[in-house]
């Protein structure tokens, strides 16, 4: 009986995210997208208009604590507020 010592390398990859947001304004034209994401294998998931505009309200709150100083105004502004 022969054993040999192997070394064994195992490589994790690190896998991101994309995502895609699609605005239209036929259902139809949707549901062609949806029906080839589905043929594709690509998982996908519906937002309602609040989910939709929490997700804005986010994008720009993480854009504000990248700044050192900012003024009430300049965020009442960015948050479209002003």
């Amino acid at each position: 009986m022969f054993l040999e010592n192997k070394k064994i390398n195992i490589f994790e990859k690190k896998s991101t995210m994309t995502a895609f947001i699609f605005e239209a304004e036929s259902n139809k034209n949707l549901k062609l997208l949806l029906s080839l994401a589905d043929e594709l294998g690509v998982k996908t998931h519906k937002l309602s208009a609040q989910q939709l505009s929490d997700h804005h309200l986010a994008a720009k709150i993480e854009a504000g604590m990248k700044t050192n100083d900012v003024s009430r105004d300049q965020i009442l502004q960015a948050l479209g507020k002003l």
